[in-house]
């Protein structure tokens, strides 16, 4: 039997949803295992004890058990299977339903086996039709109008006025030729500028920068959303130039975010920058973010983890409103969403997730769904937005 350091760890990474995929089959392991049950119910109790939930928290919470017994294990004793009885495994499917209200449900399974070789889906199977996550995917264009489509190995890299790829060269350039790569919807791309910096371009995005950068300085643009690893040096700073803004850097790693109009989101993860606009300058540390909203600009502490999820293959969100969710939802699967009328005292109820980004569009859905808020269905590459009501 493991020890209880060891088990209380894995449920831990099981709540945020960040096990392995070689610590989600030992933790299904730990949880059939009927020798570990008064362990976990102990590790789970004093978890909740914690975050005890206020009385609104506890109704959700009791409404989302319900449609697991309605939904999950009524139908499954339909079909003539053997009903299970066990409380561990009940109460395990209730916490499973608070996890759900209180941290987002961070869904990394989709269903949980028990000792008896029988199978509980934690998740209601979606009639509509399903959408796969994005994929590693660019196009690079030359301002000669040259165009390279660039597939799933994601190993783009300039050098001595060379284009290489998967340390092939693909083409010579002249270096001061620019050029953009660019990341369609559900799209994403890993590349190194001339003089070492690394970036990774989310979907939906465009990066312009030269062959090879010119002695004094290194200059690229941005719209969309990226992540900068920049070489240092200090003789030739790096500036990323956004609508009317300038992040300047020496040798740092940070986040851009410029997707919405006139909003500009930079999040420094190491070293410093300075972000200058027409009408302010500011300078930030490791841990905080400029948020450029028109000619105003501030910074603030923030959790940087949010923001920089989807470069370690999550999507991961902290109470933000099902409107917010779905703008980065439809990016990354290329869908849209239609939002019912009757979603006005939806609108504004926060939910907190972190599931994988590789996840197909349903599973992500499910985070709303199981907590009685939303209904959903997926036509085509159009996702309808629905409030939950007790008759559905």
């Amino acid at each position: 039997m493991m020890n209880q350091e060891y088990i209380e760890n894995l449920y831990n990474k099981f709540c945020q949803g960040i096990l392995r995929p070689e610590e989600l089959r030992e933790w299904q392991a730990i949880v059939e295992d009927p020798r570990n049950e008064k362990l976990i119910q102990e590790i789970m109790d004093r978890h909740f004890q914690e975050q005890i939930p206020s009385k609104d928290h506890q109704a959700e919470s009791d409404l989302a058990f319900e449609r697991f017994r309605r939904e999950v294990l009524l139908p499954e004793s339909k079909k003539n299977t053997k009903t299970i009885n066990r409380t561990f495994q009940m109460n395990w499917l209730k916490y499973a339903a608070i996890i759900t209200v209180l941290l987002g449900f961070a869904i990394t399974v989709k269903r949980m086996t028990t000792s008896k070789n029988e199978t509980i889906p934690l998740l209601t199977e979606t009639k509509s039709a399903d959408i796969q996550a994005g994929s590693t995917q660019a196009i690079l264009r030359s301002n000669k109008g040259e165009v390279l489509r660039l597939g799933e190995r994601s190993d783009l890299r300039f050098t001595d006025g060379e284009i290489l790829v998967e340390n092939k060269t693909i083409r010579k350039v002249q270096k001061e030729i620019w050029h953009t790569l660019e990341t369609p919807r559900a799209s994403e791309y890993r590349m190194i500028l001339s003089d070492g910096t690394r970036v990774f371009l989310n979907a939906g995005s465009k990066l312009y920068f030269p062959a090879e950068f010119s002695t004094n300085s290194r200059e690229v643009r941005l719209e969309g959303e990226a992540f900068f690893e920049v070489a240092h040096d200090a003789k030739k700073p790096f500036h990323v130039t956004i609508e009317n803004q300038r992040v300047e850097v020496l040798g740092t790693s940070f986040n851009i975010n410029c997707y919405e109009k006139n909003s500009i989101k930079t999040t420094l993860i190491t070293g410093r920058v300075k972000i200058n606009t027409p009408n302010a300058e500011l300078l930030l540390e490791p841990g905080q973010q400029a948020l450029s909203i028109g000619n105003k600009l501030t910074k603030h502490n923030i959790d940087v983890n949010d923001e920089i999820a989807w470069t370690q293959a999550r999507i991961a969100f902290s109470k933000k409103t099902i409107k917010q969710i779905a703008m980065q939802i439809e990016r990354w699967y290329d869908v849209k969403f239609v939002f019912d009328a009757n979603l006005n005292d939806v609108e504004n109820k926060t939910f907190s997730g972190n599931i994988a980004r590789t996840s197909n569009l349903s599973e992500v859905l499910k985070i709303f769904t199981l907590t009685n808020a939303i209904n959903y269905k997926i036509e085509g590459r159009t996702v309808y937005v629905k409030k939950f009501t007790r008759s559905q």
